[in-house]
């Protein structure tokens, strides 16, 4: 990837709007927690979904892996911090639109050139 800076921050702009969104289902939700999942989300996606299982099973289970893991890392703060409750409700609009926004989000770096063939194995 030539623009790194560039997809980072927007996979940091696509996970902080996701846990605002599933916060928004969730009671006593607030901002902070918002940007610390989303920051998490995004860190932990780039390596493992991006940097290293893109290149080998391709965008579509890359996307429901950056699903599993947002919501895995949801699901984690939620149990160690009594102020985030998550619900079934948050966890499932969490997971789908973290999902399906990967995926268009990796169609759109491909169409636009920031995602080379040379990138995949």
């Amino acid at each position: 990837m030539d623009n790194t800076y560039a997809v980072l921050i927007g996979k940091f702009i696509l996970a902080v709007a996701t846990a605002l969104l599933a916060f928004s289902f969730m009671p006593g939700s607030n901002w902070y927690w918002s940007l610390v999942i989303g920051t998490a989300t995004t860190i932990i996606t780039f390596l493992v979904s991006d940097l290293i299982l893109y290149r080998y099973i391709g965008n579509i289970s890359a996307s429901i892996v950056d699903g599993i893991i947002g919501t895995s890392i949801l699901s984690l703060v939620s149990l160690q911090i009594p102020a985030v409750q998550v619900n079934t409700t948050a966890g499932l609009v969490f997971f789908f639109v973290l999902a399906v926004g990967g995926f268009v989000f990796r169609n759109y770096l491909e169409r636009n050139g920031m995602l080379q063939e040379r990138d995949r194995v």
